[in-house]
Parts: structure tokens; C-alpha cells; sequence
């Protein structure tokens, strides 16, 4: 997973290609199972990877408000909001394909 979030590093404010949005999306999916499993540490550590990446400012506030519900102890708020994300993020990635055949 750490291999993989280095592989995140973008410019300040540059959105996630398809490409990103599948490693960030997977390493989501991960803080999600760990929240559902109540493996709290390993939620924050795989966020606080993420925080130290440069993205977009939309992501940014992502990972600003998980963090926030993590530090409340609202882990279900958190994975409904991840949820959402993923979701749009899968539809995103799958216009960018349709767009690109």
C-alpha cells in the first residue's frame, strides 16, 4: 500500500487522473475495513499517508472530514462519506474511460 500512495504525488491542486483515483479509491476501500473492523490505528495511519500527499482541494476536504469524524468517534459517518466517494469516483473513472474509446 505504501508503494502505492507515493505513487500519488501530484502537483498542488491537480486533479486525480483515473489512474491516482484507483490507487486512492483502493487505499479508501482499506480505511473503510479497517473502520468496520474497529481497527482504528490503521484507519488513521492510511489517512495520514494520504494527507501528506498534494491533491486536489475537493480531496483534500475528503480526507480534512474523515479525519473529523474519526477524531468524534462517528465512524459509520465515515464510511458513509467514503462510501459516497467511491461511488463518484468509480462513475468518474468510468465516463473518463467511455470518453477516451
Amino acid at each position: 500500500m505504501k508503494a502505492a500512495l507515493s505513487a500519488l504525488e501530484k502537483p498542488e491542486g491537480k486533479k486525480l487522473d483515473s489512474a491516482d483515483k484507483r490507487v486512492f479509491v483502493k487505499a479508501l476501500n482499506s480505511v473503510k475495513k479497517f473502520l468496520n473492523n474497529m481497527e482504528i490505528t490503521k484507519a488513521k495511519k492510511i489517512i495520514k499517508e494520504l494527507e501528506k500527499k498534494e491533491l486536489d482541494g475537493d480531496t483534500e476536504e475528503l480526507l480534512e472530514m474523515l479525519s473529523q469524524n474519526i477524531l468524534m468517534f462517528e465512524y459509520d459517518e465515515a464510511v458513509e462519506l467514503i462510501g459516497s466517494f467511491v461511488k463518484e469516483a468509480v462513475v468518474d473513472m468510468r465516463c473518463g474511460m467511455a470518453q477516451a474509446s
